[in-house]
């Protein structure tokens, strides 16, 4: 919690420096508080703008939400994942991770979870980049229709801001 803080008030480095000793002082036993610390690490060093260790740390976050149960870290992951791809030119990656969680999600009766609505937000944007504009357009539907549920207002101001990109383009 207090890395995350340090971050939000303007020192991402500290912030790095706090989050990797709370991933050395979790419980090894402790699922929950391994995937929580781990993926507080990925977001400091993604606010700290070291793209590449905050996607490995993401990349070895993701699994250990999912299997401590954590969907709403998961799905922040993969929102987070999926603009980190996106910016690297990397958008295979970051539809294929799209796609992948919001078919486990349907699979697992959840497509309808505000803890989506960065996933659904992040495939309307690829979608946007592709100029599947129809397609676009459901998914950040569907991206405002739940961050609003959830009240996640960051996914809500990204949502919007596709929302606004996809509208422009339909003239």
């Amino acid at each position: 919690l207090r890395a995350g803080l340090v971050s939000l008030r303007g020192d991402p480095e500290r912030g790095c420096v706090l989050a990797r000793e709370a991933v050395q002082l979790a419980p090894p036993d402790d699922a929950y508080v391994r995937s929580m610390t781990t993926f507080c690490l990925g977001a400091a060093c993604n606010y700290a703008g070291r793209d590449s260790e905050a996607i490995a740390t993401y990349r070895e976050a993701l699994p250990l939400c999912q299997a401590a149960g954590n969907r709403v870290a998961a799905m922040l992951i993969v929102g987070n994942l999926t603009m980190l791809y996106s910016a690297r030119g990397h958008l295979y990656a970051a539809v294929d991770l799209c796609q992948a969680t919001l078919t486990a999600a349907a699979q697992a009766g959840l497509q309808n979870s505000p803890a989506l609505a960065a996933v659904y937000g992040g495939y309307g944007d690829l979608l946007y980049m592709w100029n599947d504009l129809t397609g676009a357009q459901t998914q950040v539907t569907q991206a405002l229709a739940l961050s609003g549920r959830g009240g996640h207002v960051a996914a809500i101001a990204y949502g919007s801001v596709v929302q606004s990109r996809v509208h422009q383009a339909v003239g």
